[in-house]
């Protein structure tokens, strides 16, 4: 993942997930796992907040700030809980 994030996005570090305009999401299962872990939920849950997170960026939102990455978490986090019985 972090060569991908390299070479895709200039950035040299892992991330938990890539979007791409073609539609593409990858992600990365032990980033996500990590993720899960330090917020107390499972990996699952992760994995499909991850996707959300993706889908939100090819409808156009972005999380290059604080309140843009919090406006899409929390989009992600309703989209699930409406979804899903946790």
């Amino acid at each position: 993942m972090k060569r991908m994030n390299r070479e895709f996005k200039k950035h040299n570090y892992v991330t938990d997930i890539l979007t791409f305009s073609s539609g593409d999401i990858v992600i990365c299962r032990d980033a996500a796992a990590a993720n899960a872990t330090s917020q107390n939920h499972s990996t699952n849950r992760e994995l499909l907040h991850l996707v959300c997170h993706g889908m939100l960026h090819l409808l156009g939102y972005d999380d290059k700030t604080g309140k843009q990455r919090k406006l899409m978490d929390e989009i992600s986090e309703n989209t699930l809980d409406s979804l899903f019985d946790w």
